[in-house]
């Protein structure tokens, strides 16, 4: 059975989520990726793209996002410190 771990209004950043639990070997779907770029207006109001994970490795695929998204944050900085 498929979750749902993560929601996105744009296409590009749940590519790259999606991408980044590929990269670790975590199998991973996005839902309804056609229906908000037809749509794109409404997208949000259709609940956006879901990124789908299976129930048993769901905890790791968050833990995955979550320290993905604490390293962009860091290198951001980083970059503004400069």
């Amino acid at each position: 059975m498929l979750v749902t771990i993560a929601r996105f209004s744009m296409a590009f950043e749940a590519q790259i989520a999606k991408a980044r639990l590929d990269s670790e070997g975590m199998p991973a779907f996005l839902a309804d990726v056609h229906t908000n770029n037809a749509l794109s207006i409404y997208g949000d109001a259709f609940g956006g793209i879901r990124l789908q994970v299976p129930e048993e490795v769901a905890e790791r695929a968050v833990q995955i996002l979550a320290e993905y998204q604490e390293q962009a944050l860091c290198e951001l900085d980083d970059d503004q410190g400069e």
